[in-house]
């Protein structure tokens, strides 16, 4: 697990970090108090290895207690975790206790109430700042109850978790956007670091688009990896949106997809290299880091300036008329297209146009930037002309936003 690189995203200082990376558990530094009923925790999976306490028969009463933790020197608290829950109506209790005495005795700062699923839990300890021996437990209670998962253990000076760390960056050629890989996390984390990053999850316009993010990322470092973007239905079942706001023209679902299985899949990620269901192909899940199905999912983070954009100034007879057009796929042909005829729609290679034929069409060149200008006289007889614009920028395959105006 690449972790430090979380750093260059987050002035966050991380106090103490667990991954059970080494399948043993408790981990070295660690301790359990088992009241001995089971086996108590144990080595499991969440992302990579993980802490797990099965449903155990019995009342079992077990801490995992981490080591003493120096806090010192910071003012803020924050405990950071990945979990799984199953079984979560037969819970008793998953504590999150605090010991300032190495586990002689506990304060109970959370009682976690998470349904079924994977999940990030984030706890502000605050309240134990400032002090060199701070223990976090992981305290789990019942008989014959749930199962509890536990990874990614995180204390840091904030109460707010840190975002995840950038595994690799490719641009590419095609439009000239920057893509980050992100570590392994759930949809909702993964959109928040995306937006810190000046950008969203990804926006998948084309097949082409599709293949080269699959690609890039699809089996990335040797290792399958099933990768979020930004489609998600949260808003309104069924209706899928973009996170970047550009409109949902294209699709690459496999078969019976999407489904919300289970009443709680709203997010859309891209299958991974080995994935049984159609590398490439995609699906909607629920918000979570892994599941015992899955590589993990890492969130494909988009930077590319946003929506191709057209303003027009200057309409007035006699004068010239400003063009610019925005956010582009670089140095590559731009179609800009005007009518007098009306609105349309018609139907176009890139999607519905919004004029009516006869109408004119006049190929632009965008510069590095993604910007494309046309500047152009106005007949002086033209005065209160109904006009409609639209276009399209080809190299993203999206349509310009559409444009009615009068000539002043």
């Amino acid at each position: 697990m690449i972790f430090l690189s979380v750093f260059l995203l987050c002035p966050q200082t991380t106090l103490f970090y667990e991954d059970f990376g080494s399948g043993v558990v408790p981990p070295a530094n660690w301790i359990e108090l088992n009241n001995s009923n089971s086996a108590g925790w144990e080595s499991g999976t969440l992302i990579g290895n993980a802490a797990f306490h099965d449903d155990y028969a019995g009342f079992n009463d077990n801490r995992l207690v981490s080591p003493q933790i120096d806090t010192s020197a910071v003012t803020q608290l924050g405990l950071h975790f990945e979990q799984t829950v199953v079984f979560a109506s037969w819970r008793d209790h998953h504590y999150i206790d605090v010991s300032l005495d190495n586990g002689v005795t506990f304060i109970n700062v959370a009682d976690d109430a998470s349904p079924d699923g994977t999940s990030s839990l984030s706890v502000d300890i605050s309240s134990f700042a400032g002090i060199n021996g701070v223990n976090v437990a992981f305290h789990y209670t019942g008989d014959y109850a749930s199962e509890w998962t536990i990874d990614e253990v995180i204390v840091s000076d904030s109460p707010t978790p840190p975002p995840p760390a950038i595994l690799s960056t490719s641009i590419n050629p095609a439009n000239g956007h920057t893509y980050h890989l992100l570590e392994s996390t759930t949809w909702t984390r993964a959109e928040a670091a995306a937006l810190s990053l000046g950008g969203n999850l990804a926006t998948v316009r084309s097949q082409s688009e599709n293949d080269w993010i699959f690609q890039q990322f699809g089996y990335f470092a040797g290792q399958e990896r099933d990768l979020w973007i930004g489609l998600n239905d949260v808003a309104s079942e069924g209706n899928f949106v973009w996170t970047s706001g550009e409109p949902f023209t294209y699709g690459n679902w496999a078969v019976g997809q999407p489904d919300n299985n289970g009443g709680v899949e709203s997010f859309v990620h891209i299958y991974g290299a080995n994935s049984p269901y159609g590398p490439g192909l995609w699906n909607d899940m629920f918000d979570a880091a892994s599941a015992g199905w899955s590589p993990g999912y890492y969130g494909v983070v988009e930077i590319g300036g946003g929506v191709p954009f057209m303003t027009i100034t200057n309409l007035v007879a006699g004068q010239i008329a400003n063009v610019s057009i925005t956010n582009c796929t670089p140095n590559k042909p731009v179609y800009f297209v005007w009518s007098a005829a009306g609105g349309g729609p018609i139907n176009t290679a890139f999607g519905v146009g919004y004029v009516s034929p006869p109408f004119h069409l006049i190929p632009l060149m965008s510069d590095a930037a993604g910007n494309a200008v046309l500047n152009q006289s106005v007949p002086a007889h033209v005065s209160g002309l109904q006009l409609w614009f639209h276009g399209a920028d080809p190299g993203s395959l999206s349509m310009l936003n559409p444009l009615a105006m009068v000539v002043g």
